[in-house]
This record gives structure tokens, sequence and C-alpha cells, in this order.
């Protein structure tokens, strides 16, 4: 099975190699993450083991030789997902994620503790992931490519990108995720895997794979976000609809004058603010009975309505008697709220919020979620921004936490000024409206509503949402005991991994590795890349919006940036401290892109494009860096031990990511300045202090 390819079918090869690697570290995401949706919220944990692991599979000698047990590891792990999905794992969610205690309405008899759960999901992953790591690495010294395999690799991770939001966005569920998963490893494996018996221990469990994924798939329905289901009400009024085993929205099976205006009351109560002819915005609409079609039956001339999720929507107009959805006078758009209220330029007497409580992740890099940069003081300001001289914006919120409230009023207050919310609700209940109105008179709102705006206001507490914190289910700017506890377990884990690995990794000359000061700026450099890659998200996902269409675009376009970089200096003659230059000015101008160029308060050119292209200047310019060392190597083997130690400096970045709960995501671009900085020590001072003279004048 150890064979050799011709390097022209090994260049092919690295990159299906390539595109295999990252479409099965967010396979793994997609698959676990929708199994159970308590996951979600490790989802980015979830990525970095897997790319650690992926990496440890480069230190590894033989381990190639067993990739013909990747679709066995892959049907166990899947196996463990269908397992766990039988336990209600929403119960043991802690502190940090306390608005889950009114949001599972969906448990299970019985429950398991979460990151039990979790570490056995990542010990399922590891095995697969070191295997299609070794088979890359062993593709890669096979093609000779040098520093060209860098580039290759790069390419074929924008592809694997790609080809999983085309899956994700397209063929949602489990069954095709499986199937492209081994249609890839066969494409790239299928050379290796000599001998009867090898191919028939490969694909009977790629088939019993094939057969699990297509019952679970067929069972439920796919969104690009989440597994949906459905369920009833008691008196069978209701269709319920479930993400990911929770809670998320009900849609009426009844019209709307079959239903009495009592038992509407709790969810048509903003309504009753509209006057004839108003323009409403409806954010979050879902199945659009509950809000768009209320806002019709209280008079609005026209509603736009927004949802973000294409499976919430098209519910509502297979089961909305009314085809609400339907109706001349409503407006639908099937896009992220954030990004909708950056791109209208339209005007709207009501803006309502309706309940925009996400249980998905936007992305796996950055700790945030779909609903993250609405509930932010700059998102507040952009709804007050669009209403009408008279007009009102309302927000409805559900949490049984009170300084999620309390978070909720104050970022509020910082975006429309102190005293100018008010707060209301239904009596005995969770929900709360909170209205800013700018000059609209508040009451004719039903009398059931009661009025709580001085309770809140009498514990202020200073700590708001923004977008450079956007945490508005973290009580303070404290990393959760919980977090910190699973963060040290998956160190330890990743620490067993490495040194399994790196004990079979060849001494054989013809995979010598890297000088060793090479090696610690790689080591650094891919920890600088994670937090600059983070800022670029970070900042990017409020103005481009939260969709996982737009994030993963936003992604390809961060690793393009850095393979044209690359390019740039591979084919240019760049000296090591130009390269230095161009990365630190390029850091410079991010720093200074948000005073300059943001799109609403950019002081020099506000332009959003400008912008991004300054958020995302030292991800190329970094790749120039890289390259200048990668181009000093004399093998593939050295490029494959700088790529080894950067990937593994990338993961651990990122595991120490939740610091940014206690800085803000602003401080990303400081702290991998600083990890640069480390990296530039490394080659520009390691190598005087006592290594040989022809490794001084390499590293000059």
């Amino acid at each position: 099975m150890d064979i050799s390819l011709k390097p022209s079918t090994s260049k092919v090869s690295l990159v299906v190699w390539s595109i295999l690697v990252v479409f099965c570290q967010l396979a793994f995401v997609r698959g676990f993450t929708t199994f159970n949706g308590a996951f979600a919220y490790y989802g980015n944990i979830l990525l970095l083991v897997g790319m650690f692991s992926t990496s440890a599979g480069f230190f590894t000698r033989r381990a190639h030789r067993y990739n013909y047990l990747f679709p066995a590891l892959l049907t166990a792990a899947y196996l463990l997902g269908l397992l766990l999905f039988q336990f209600n794992l929403l119960q043991t969610l802690t502190v940090e994620f306390q608005w889950t205690q009114v949001a599972n309405l969906y448990a299970k008899p019985y429950d398991m503790e979460l990151q039990l759960a979790f570490v056995l999901v990542l010990l399922a992953i590891i095995p697969p992931c070191v295997l299609i790591g070794a088979s890359q690495k062993k593709v890669l010294l096979d093609s000779a490519s040098g520093p060209a395999g860098y580039i290759l690799m790069g390419v074929g991770g924008i592809l694997g990108g790609l080809l999983f939001l085309l899956q994700n966005q397209y063929l949602s569920g489990h069954f095709s995720l499986m199937l492209m998963l081994l249609l890839l490893f066969f494409a790239g494996a299928w050379p290796m895997l000599t001998g009867k018996y090898v191919r028939l221990a490969a694909i009977l469990p790629a088939l019993v794979l094939l057969a699990l994924a297509f019952f679970f798939t067929a069972d439920h329905i796919w969104s690009p976000y989440q597994r949906v289901d459905l369920g009833q009400t008691k008196s069978g009024d209701v269709l319920t609809v479930y993400s990911n085993d929770m809670f998320i929205l009900g849609v009426s099976t009844l019209p709307a004058n079959q239903i009495t205006a009592d038992k509407r009351l709790d969810y048509s109560a903003p309504f009753y603010l509209v006057q004839p002819g108003d323009n409403v915005l409806v954010l979050g609409s879902g199945g659009g009975t509950a809000d768009v079609r209320e806002a019709l039956y209280f008079g609005a001339d026209k509603v736009t309505a927004v949802e973000i999720d294409p499976v919430f929507a098209q519910i509502g107009t297979t089961v909305d008697p009314d085809q609400t959805y339907q109706d001349s006078r409503v407006d639908l758009h099937i896009d992220d709220a954030r990004h909708f209220l950056n791109q209208t330029g339209t005007r709207f007497d009501i803006i309502y919020g309706n309940y925009l409580d996400s249980q998905t992740n936007a992305s796996n890099r950055a700790r945030f979620r779909l609903d993250s940069f609405l509930y932010t003081k700059e998102g507040f300001e952009r709804m007050y921004a669009l209403l009408e001289d008279d007009g009102i914006l309302i927000i409805n919120f559900t949490t049984g936490t009170d300084w999620i409230r309390q978070r909720m009023f104050e970022s509020m207050e910082a975006a429309v000024g102190v005293d100018n919310v008010r707060v209301f609700m239904l009596s005995g209940g969770l929900h709360r409206a909170f209205i800013v109105s700018k000059g609209r008179s508040l009451d004719t709102l039903p009398p059931h509503l009661v009025e709580i705006t001085d309770e809140l206001a009498a514990h202020r507490t200073g700590l708001v949402s923004s977008d450079d914190w956007p945490f508005l289910y973290s009580l303070k700017r404290v990393i959760p005991p919980e977090h910190l506890h699973l963060l040290f377990i998956v160190f330890l884990l990743l620490l067993v991994v490495f040194l399994l690995c790196i004990r079979g990794d060849s001494k054989d000359p013809a995979e010598a590795s890297a000088p060793a000061y090479f090696l610690i700026y790689s080591f650094f450099s891919g920890a600088a890349f994670f937090f600059i890659e983070l800022r670029a998200i970070s900042v990017l996902t409020p103005l481009f919006g939260s969709t996982y269409l737009t994030q993963s675009l936003v992604i390809s376009l961060i690793i393009a940036c850095s393979i044209l970089g690359s390019l740039l200096s591979l084919r240019v003659r760049i000296t090591p401290a130009a390269a230095w230059t161009t990365l630190f000015l390029g850091l410079l101008v991010c720093g200074l892109a948000g005073w300059a160029f943001h799109p609403y308060h950019g002081n020099i050119l506000a332009n959003l494009y400008v912008f991004a292209i300054a958020i995302i200047l030292p991800i190329g310019t970094a790749g120039i860096v890289f390259m200048a060392y990668l181009k000093s190597l004399a093998s593939t083997a050295a490029v494959a031990s700088m790529q080894r130690w950067n990937l593994i400096g990338g993961v651990l970045g990122g595991l120490a990511e939740c610091v940014v709960i206690l800085t803000g995501f602003s401080a990303s671009s400081l702290i991998g300045a600083s990890f640069y900085l480390l990296g530039f020590l490394a080659v520009a001072v390691y190598p005087r202090l006592g290594t040989p003279q022809n490794a001084k004048s390499s590293a000059a």
C-alpha cells in the first residue's frame, strides 16, 4: 500500500486530499451539532481538534498505510452521534447558557453530562483526522512540489470549504454530507488501497455509514443551519418547530378569523401600535402567522418580512391557511437581519424584532451566534436610524434570567439614549417587550402589558453588548469556569495525541525538518494568523451578515488572500526584511481601519470595500512572509515540517480564542501582532544565539 505516485498525479491528489481535510473537519462540526444542539456551543473546539489531529498526522511516519480504516472510523463516529442523539444534553448547560432553561421545551426523558459527551465526540473524530493528515503528508512528499505544495494545499482548502458550502446550502441532510465525504476519500485514497481485502475493508463500512445517514436524513427536515423537527400543541391549532431539539417557533394552522382575540393577545399586543398605512419591518418573521399576519390585521399597508432560515419560511407558506407570505402587501427576504438593516435604504414606521433567539452558531471559527450582532449597541443604532420621525422600535424577547434582560435594556439605552427605552411584560410571564418611540403615543397598548421600566432602570450595570463584545449571554467579562475546565481537558487530550503521533515521526534524512528557528516562527505565525483571521471575521460579519453563505465566503476570501500573498512572494524576489515590513504595515492599516474606513463612521474614506480590504490586508502580507521562508528550504519535507507546526500553532491559538470575552474582538489584532513579533524574534535573534554561520545568513 505504500506506493509513490507520479509527480503530476501526486499534485492533483494533493489538492484532492486537501479538499477532503477541510470538508471532513467541517462535516464533523455540522454532523454532531445537528445530532445535538448543545454541541453548537463548542463547535469551534470541535473544529480546532479536527485541525490539530490532521496536523498531528503530519508527524506520523506510516499512519497513511492504515487510511483504509477511515470509513470504519467515520462509521463508528456516526454511531456515537446516533447514540448521543437519544440524550438531552441541553439540560446540563450551565452558567453561560442559562437562557436554555426556558428555551428547551423539548426535554427528553433522560440526560447525559454535556462535557462528558463532548469528550467522547472528540475521541471519535481524532483517529480519522490523523489518518487523513498522514495521507495528505504522504501525497505532499510524493509530489516533490516544494513551496508550491503549500499553495496547492491552500487551494484545496478553499475548494473544500466551498464544496461544503454548496452541500450545506442545497443538500443539507446527513446522507449527502457523508456521501460527498466518502467520495472525496475514495477519490484520493483509491490508488493507495492495493489488494482486494483492503478495498473491501474500506467499502463495506462506507456502505453501512451511507445506510445509517440515509435513514437519519429521511426522518427529519434539514435547513442550511439546523435539523428541523415538527410537533403540535395539544389543541392541534399550532404547529411547533424545533431546531436541533430546541423549541424555536410556532406556526398557526388556523386562519386568523377563527382565532379569538384573547388567544392572539400575547403575540398581537405590539401591533396595537400600528396605524393604518404604516410600513412595518418584521425581523425574524419565522412562519409569519404570529407577526406578519397580525401586522396586516391591524392595518399595515406594507410588511417587509426578514427570515434567515428558508425552511421556516417554507413551513409557514405550507401551513398558514391565510397564505400570508403570498399576500401582495408582504415582501419576504431570506436574509440575516443585521445584514438586511445594513443594506436597506428604506425607512419604516415600525420595526419589530420577534424573539430572534438563535440556537445556532454563526461561525465555527469565532464564538458568536446568528443573533449576536443584532442585539448590540450598533445593531440597535441601525434600527433606530431606519425609523420614520414618529416611528417605533419594538424588540420582543424571552428569558428567565434577570441579568440578560438587564443587558438587553442597557444595550438599547446605549444606542438610543437613557430614559428612551420602555419595557413591558405580560402579566406573570417571561416575555418582555422593549419599546422605543420617536414620538408616537403608546397609549393604545393593551392593558395586560405591565410596564417595568423603573425596575430595570434602578439596577444599571454599565455592561452593554457591542459589535466588539457581542456576548449578550455572558454574565461578565469572565471566561466561564466550565469552559476553562473543558479547555484544560481538551489541551491534555491534544497533548496525548501529539506525543503518540510524534513517536512515529520518521528520522529519515529525506524527511529532514526545517531549521529550528523556522519552526518556532512557523508556530507563532500559526497562532498569530488565527487571531488576525478572528478579527477579520468578527468585523466583517456584522457588515456582510451571519448567514453560513456569507461566513463561508468571507473565510474563503481570507484564505485566498493568504495564498495570493504567498504567490506574490513565490514569483517575486522579496527579502525577509521587506516581507516583515509589509506585514507590520498591514497590521497598522488594519488597526486604523475602523477609524479611517468603516462604512458607518469612517473619518477618511467611509467605504465598505475599502474597509474590508484594510481588514484582510495583514492576512495577505502574512502569506508573503511565510513564503519568503518556505522558498528558501531545500526539500518538500522541510515545507511539510513548517506546515505542521504552523497548523498546530493555529490550533493552540484557537483554544486561546476565549480571551476575547475578556478583551473584546478588537484586541485580536494586538494579540496577533504580538505573536508575529515573537515569530520575528525567532528568525532574527535565535540564529545568532549559537547556530552555525550559514543558518545566520539564511535567516538574514
